[in-house]
């Protein structure tokens, strides 16, 4: 009689052990399928390429450079760059080198430099020579890396009898374009 009730329960435990993990498996594939999270985070990338300041190389009295941010107040990174040049006589020029730092802690890479709306339309005796050097599209800026970009703007008839345009004041707008590589 003793084995038979020590049998009995036995196979009660491993009965009610089976129902156990019947039922919580099942309890997880329900809360499985069901389960929703909502909530709000707070995300810092580190993500951050700007411009630095300017160095005007040739015609500092004729020119005026300006970074600020193109993104929403605060947000800390002056991608925007705004260049007046005001040409007074045929040959005159204007070159501004800007230097780009990744100030952030994600290698980016280079996607291109967009141009404002805004931006004067030169007559066809002024050009604006946008060089990015060596630096092509998709190229990898590293974190703490600087690349310059230099801007030139020249009144390329040299004739002095040439008549003055009516706009000799010049307003050019760039915000640079990066991803993180």
């Amino acid at each position: 009689m003793e084995r038979s009730r020590n049998g009995k329960k036995k196979a009660v435990i491993i009965a009610l052990i089976i129902a156990l993990f019947a039922f919580v498996g099942i309890g997880y594939a329900y809360l499985a399928q069901a389960l929703n999270v909502t909530g709000t985070a707070n995300i810092d990338s580190g993500f951050k390429v700007e411009f630095q300041t300017a160095k005007e190389t040739t015609g500092a009295d004729l020119g005026e450079v300006v970074i600020s941010s193109s993104a929403a107040e605060g947000s800390g990174i002056n991608d925007t760059v705004k260049i007046t040049v005001t040409l007074t006589k045929p040959g005159d020029s204007y070159v501004a080198e800007i230097p780009v730092k990744n100030t952030g802690k994600i290698n980016a890479k280079y996607v291109s430099m967009v141009a404002g709306e805004g931006n004067t339309q030169a007559t066809g005796d002024v050009v604006l020579t946008f060089e990015p050097e060596d630096f092509t599209t998709n190229e990898v800026l590293s974190v703490d890396a600087t690349h310059n970009f230099i801007f030139t703007f020249t009144w390329t008839d040299t004739n002095a009898e040439q008549q003055v345009p009516a706009t000799t004041t010049y307003t050019f707008t760039y915000t640079l374009n990066y991803q993180q590589a």
